[in-house]
């Protein structure tokens, strides 16, 4: 049976020869400080390469060295680094066989099958330098049609098959109020009357045409994000305790390249507590869900620019993110954190359930670099 996506909807620098070849990068650009916005900048640099064919992605390893995979000798290509860059991190190169270039361009091409052969999910995944496809309909004979596919293309390609077939994709909306986290302190929140002053952060659970959800990210007095599946166009936005207290107006984004993600035009009767800024998210970092069912849950990225499959009439989701933080129903839209706290890499968007309901291992959530501020 087919299972779908539901919804309503681094400096101390550190350098390691590559493999067969010798380094000689020129390091007189850069710059030595411990601003957090630097290593955010060395990233962008980085993903900034997508369409290069000697880069192969990047990745943080478990000691925190950014990881940059290369096709070839890295001198030419990365010569001149951005300044200045951040001495709390370390970068080291890789050599791979494929660019992710190439690894993107069967991804998106099996794309066109992800309904004819139940896929759920289909990543370019940077850490392996390999396809990983996720089926629900997990036989040997889905397998080996899907490699032959491969092999007319590119052959070589390296496809790494994940089983599916116990789980489904949910969205993380409740449409019953859920047990919330005393973590979040809302527990008081029962208000007969609407409040004068509605003292409001990230983590907060809020209400929208019906379904609970997670208050994600404030980036200032007037803005903050959340989830988009069954938010529509448009939607007024509350407290989950009292629809008397209006947190603001939502403006949803769901399918396609658009990802899940809701900007909020605040309320003028709210204070926020603590702004974050927008950063980039990079495999293998680790992070922490705000949600405010499940309270803070740390883990680490698994997966970036993955395509997740998604029912008809909505276009399937592109250039989302996988991660290993646990969530449950009433979590959707919930702040996805760099472990420091420091910077907000996207919102919570759906997550993998066995059949009876319990989290399966993996959560998804819509990258803050799709969010029009």
């Amino acid at each position: 049976m087919k299972r779908r996506f539901f919804a309503l909807a681094l400096c101390s620098m550190m350098m390691f020869g590559l493999v067969g070849h010798a380094s000689s990068i020129d390091y007189s650009t850069i710059g030595n400080v411990s601003a957090q916005d630097s290593e955010q900048e060395v990233i962008q640099y980085f993903q900034d390469q997508a369409d290069n064919n000697s880069f192969g992605g990047i990745y943080y390893d478990d000691d925190g060295t950014l990881v940059v995979n290369v096709v070839d000798k890295p001198t030419e290509i990365f010569s001149v680094l951005p300044a200045p860059i951040s001495d709390n991190s370390r970068i080291r190169y890789k050599s791979v066989e494929h660019s992710l270039k190439e690894l993107e361009y069967v991804k998106d091409f099996l794309a066109n099958y992800m309904d004819q052969y139940d896929i759920a999910v289909l990543d370019a995944n940077e850490m392996t330098n390999q396809i990983d496809i996720a089926l629900y309909n997990y036989t040997d004979e889905v397998m080996n049609e899907l490699s032959a596919i491969v092999e007319t293309i590119n052959p070589g390609i390296p496809l790494n098959f994940l089983d599916y077939s116990s789980c489904s994709l949910n969205t993380t909306v409740a449409y019953e109020r859920p047990n919330y986290a005393e973590s979040m302190k809302v527990l008081d929140l029962d208000k007969k009357s609407a409040q004068s002053s509605i003292n409001i952060y990230s983590g907060f659970p809020i209400k929208i045409n019906g379904g609970y959800y997670t208050l994600g990210p404030i980036t200032s007095s007037q803005r903050a994000f959340t989830a988009g599946h069954g938010v529509g166009t448009t939607a007024t936005v509350t407290s989950a305790f009292n629809f008397l207290d209006i947190i603001g107006g939502a403006f949803g984004m769901y399918g396609g390249n658009s990802g899940d993600w809701s900007r909020i035009n605040l309320s003028s009767n709210t204070s926020a507590n603590g702004f974050c800024n927008l950063g980039s998210p990079v495999m293998n970092r680790s992070v922490r869900m705000l949600g405010a069912v499940s309270g803070p849950q740390s883990g680490r990225i698994l997966q970036t620019n993955v395509t997740i499959g998604a029912p008809a009439p909505v276009a399937n989701l592109t250039g989302m993110c996988s991660a290993s933080y646990s969530c449950q129903s009433g979590d959707s839209g919930a702040a996805i954190m760099d472990s420091n706290g420091n910077y907000c890499v996207g919102v919570q968007s759906s997550a993998l359930f066995y059949e009876n309901g319990s989290w399966a291992g993996t959560s998804y959530f819509t990258p803050s670099e799709k969010f029009y501020t």
